[in-house]
């Protein structure tokens, strides 16, 4: 079979797609084709040959990961594609990828996989980069724009704007080299492309008003720049957290629902525009000046044309202003509504367009810093938490009745419940355990230990930040590029996985016990 698994047929498929063709194929099929090419690759007896996850058929370029989103594959054979050896978006289409954020949605085991791969360091580091490079160019040009005003400006702010728009650059380069020619069709790209040539003409023209204490502004420049630039971080903000993709997505739902609004709306005044200025209205003279006022009316109902009440005006204040604003409000409040509720799947469609953007640094990882002790070490520090809001009464934390199991659950539990029971640790859970393991257990000790925990935590968060989040714990990394979505996931895991208790809590080397029996554990090794 693992001389066979890599063999591909005339229409460029292998045995992975055909199995990932099928709506109703199994995860154990998904499990072997994978562990089998795994074992295949560490042999090197597969040359040059990609994974079969990485590859697409002949005619449409379907990876196996493309065929089960669209054919909607179980979440655990997605969940197994989605790891990081085997995630790839190449041949995705913006319907594959909408069904991908569909199934990402909800289920919080496919969220943890995709937190996962962009948690990798060199994913992270460059969001870290792009989120400094933001902050540097909002920060450079504010306090460049005033100095430029007041006629003190030094050479230090343009400076750093040209140091911002060359790492944006860099980004855009990066991203090239990611998606290849889809990069010229994504219009956020060519917006991303206006704001570093309107960077570096502010920088341009700052270097040249330097010592000038009262310059001629080039004001069309600086409002276009500061536009973009506020455009570009929200657009980073979308793709990085859950309140901004909602807020930003509104936007432009909004914005898309108030096109057939606005056209409407032009006819309009331009009829009343051209019917005042046929009745000679008063400082209605020109068509220009028809306009003007028709438009300040529709702002402000309160014109001095309206002193003499007449049926040409009525209308006007029945259908523009009454009529058509109260219209403006139901449109935007129904997008509103709707981007509310579309706001995790676009949040999911935009983060796993990020790992699109971002994965042609899998290539150019030189370092593998990752896999240095000390950073090995890092990762595997626990989050520290003071307290934690569960109950060891209930599913699944219930199956957790010794001292030991809650200090390695992975080696008793199955690894969808280990997680679970890893994530509930906090000193209050601690000295629970310790006390049921001990009752003269030495709560000083524990606090002790946990306020080291703690400083050295603390230590690595600020060193991270200093280092574009290089010594930031792994958890940590996911944590922050999980905010907010664990309130959307309207099915979590943890809801299903006692449907068949003696099969889940089951211990990952006993699952073939009868499940008629009581134990759902290993034996403590002690």
């Amino acid at each position: 079979m693992k001389e066979t698994i890599q063999v591909n047929d005339k229409s460029g498929y292998r045995p992975m797609h055909y199995a990932c063709e099928n709506k109703n194929t199994s995860t154990e099929i998904i499990n072997i084709l994978c562990d089998a090419e795994e074992q295949r690759i560490k042999t090197n007896r597969a040359g040059t040959k990609k994974r079969s996850t990485h590859t697409g058929d002949t005619e449409r370029n379907r990876t196996p990961l493309f065929l089960a989103v669209r054919t909607g594959a179980p979440s655990a054979v997605i969940e197994r594609l989605l790891e990081p050896e085997n995630f790839t978006t190449k041949g995705f289409d913006d319907p594959a990828m909408e069904d991908l954020a569909e199934a990402l949605k909800n289920n919080q085991a496919l969220q943890d996989q995709v937190a996962r791969i962009l948690a990798h360091r060199h994913y992270f580091g460059i969001i870290m980069i792009d989120l400094y490079a933001n902050i540097i160019a909002l920060a450079t040009f504010w306090i460049g724009s005033m100095q430029l005003l007041d006629g003190t400006l030094t050479r230090t702010w343009p400076s750093l704007l040209v140091l911002s728009a060359l790492l944006f650059l860099s980004r855009e380069v990066l991203q090239i080299l990611s998606v290849g020619a889809d990069y010229i069709g994504d219009v956020y790209s060519w917006i991303e492309i206006l704001c570093i040539f309107f960077l570096l003409r502010t920088a341009n023209h700052m270097f040249d008003k330097i010592g000038d204490p009262e310059p001629e502004l080039d004001k069309n420049t600086l409002v276009v720049t500061a536009f973009l630039l506020t455009v570009v971080t929200l657009l980073f903000l979308r793709s990085t957290f859950l309140p901004f993709a909602k807020f930003v997505g509104g936007v432009i739902l909004i914005m898309w629902e108030l096109v057939p609004f606005l056209i409407v709306l032009s006819f309009a005044l331009l009829t009343f525009v051209y019917s005042f200025y046929v009745q000679k209205t008063k400082n209605c003279d020109i068509l220009s000046d028809c306009f003007t006022l028709t438009f300040a009316n529709f702002l402000d109902y309160s014109s001095e044309m309206n002193a003499s009440i007449s049926v040409l005006k009525i209308l006007f204040g029945v259908m523009i202003v009454i009529v058509l604003l109260n219209v403006v409000i139901a449109i935007v409040s129904e997008a509103w509504s709707t981007a509310a509720k579309q706001s995790t799947k676009l949040f999911w469609k935009y983060r796993v367009g990020k790992i699109s953007e971002l994965n042609y640094t899998e290539k150019i990882n030189l370092f593998q810093l990752s896999n240095t002790r000390l950073m090995r070490y890092i990762d595997n520090i626990e989050n520290v938490s003071y307290t934690n809001d569960i109950s060891w009464a209930k599913a699944p934390y219930h199956n957790v009745t010794k001292k030991y199991q809650y200090d390695k659950p992975s080696e008793f539990f199955s690894p969808d419940i280990a997680t679970q029971i890893i994530k509930s640790k906090s000193l209050q859970n601690d000295m629970y355990w310790a006390k049921m393991d001990n009752p003269n257990y030495s709560r000083i000790k524990l606090i002790l230990k946990w306020v080291g925990t703690c400083i050295l935590y603390t230590l690595l968060i600020i060193m991270g930040f200093l280092t574009c989040g290089i010594f930031f714990p792994k958890k940590f990394r996911q944590g922050v590029l999980l905010v907010g979505s664990n309130k959307t996931v309207d099915n979590p895991q943890d809801s299903n996985v006692i449907e068949n208790p003696h099969k889940d809590f089951l211990p990952v080397d006993t699952q073939t016990v009868d499940t008629h029996e009581d134990t759902h554990m290993k034996p403590h090794k002690d």
